[in-house]
């Protein structure tokens, strides 16, 4: 190859390199990525307001008739029901349901204890975070 040829190939590499790097090319790309970077912000963001409309809507279906006659009369009979005879548990259910108290309890006792007693005591000062 001659020396023009190798100049020649050396200055296409190198101009090839320029334009890759060049600022204009860096701020295009910039560019880019904060048009990319909007799009994702609108779509997370309409996301979060349709998901918050529905879950508004379910509340407010749930909770529109927590209040006056209707409420209180559904209490009435929801607790008519749970005091009937043909609403209680067999007697095999309740034993174990009450066994099955009795282990949750006996395996959180301690950590209750630890919490309770540590509410007894005064409190102390925050320690220092540095």
């Amino acid at each position: 190859m001659s020396l023009d040829a190798e100049r020649e190939a050396e200055e296409a590499v190198a101009a090839e390199e320029a334009r890759r790097t060049s600022p204009r090319r860096q701020s295009g790309g910039l560019l880019q990525f904060a048009i990319k970077a909007c799009i994702i912000a609108v779509i997370v963001s309409a996301s979060a307001i349709f998901i918050i409309n529905s879950v508004a809507d379910k509340f407010r279906d749930v909770f529109a008739n927590a209040s006056g006659r209707p409420f209180w009369t559904k209490v009435e009979r929801e607790l008519d029901h749970a005091a009937a005879p043909e609403s209680d548990l067999p007697p095999e259910q309740k034993e174990k349901l009450l066994r099955d108290i009795h282990v949750i309890v006996a395996r959180w006792r301690p950590f209750l204890d630890a919490v309770s007693s540590e509410l007894q005591k005064p409190a102390a000062p925050a320690p220092n975070q540095n």
